[in-house]
């Protein structure tokens, strides 16, 4: 099954046209720089990862404590956001934990908002208002005010302060 309709069918959304077109092409990692904001670093982002339709196993790889929790309380705290890209520092030895966290999409929203997952108190950072403006390195900006954010993420506490830079090298 391609990874646009695993996904779909893990967590029980239509993805938006753009995002399931682009998860559809099966493209090659890319790599991403998370200028301004709470993570900070370079990332290979892999579209593909088989875990980005189960949660607990995502939670597994990325070395997310209580992944089982997480996936139990997922759809209740976040809404319609899916997982979109396992992320992998680029600069971390072989021996490192990986980053815990990854990309997610929105996908109750037809401008498909991205946003950092990141373990520490299950927040999520706005990267980009629209998929559309993620693909194109365009960030939210730092006028974006975390309550004023269109999403579908119904535990509004998580959301944290977005990104006012990123970049893909």
């Amino acid at each position: 099954m391609s990874m646009n309709k695993a996904i779909a069918k893990a967590f029980g959304v239509t993805l938006p046209k753009e995002v399931d077109a682009f998860l559809s092409k099966n493209e090659e990692d890319r790599t991403l720089e998370l200028v301004s904001g709470f993570v900070r670093g370079t990332f290979t982002c892999d579209f593909g990862a088989e875990e980005l339709s189960n949660i607990e196993e995502l939670a597994e790889r990325q070395f997310i404590d209580e992944g089982d929790t997480l996936a139990d309380e997922w759809k209740d705290t976040f809404g319609k956001l899916v997982p979109l890209a396992v992320l992998s520092d680029v600069e971390a030895d072989d021996d490192d934990e990986p980053y815990k966290g990854f990309l997610a999409v929105d996908a109750g929203k037809p401008s498909a908002p991205v946003f950092l997952f990141d373990y520490d108190g299950w927040n999520c950072y706005l990267l980009a208002d629209s998929f559309k403006n993620f693909l194109a390195g365009k960030a939210a900006g730092e006028d974006t005010d975390p309550d004023g954010i269109d999403t579908s993420i119904l535990d509004r506490d998580k959301l944290a302060t977005p990104y006012e830079t990123i970049a893909w090298v």
